[in-house]
């Protein structure tokens, strides 16, 4: 997902790595 920049996707957040 384009969870490892930002939770964008908040509808499926999984494991957001911000950083």
């Amino acid at each position: 997902r384009n969870a490892h920049n930002f939770p964008l996707d908040l509808a499926a957040i999984e494991v957001p790595t911000i950083g």
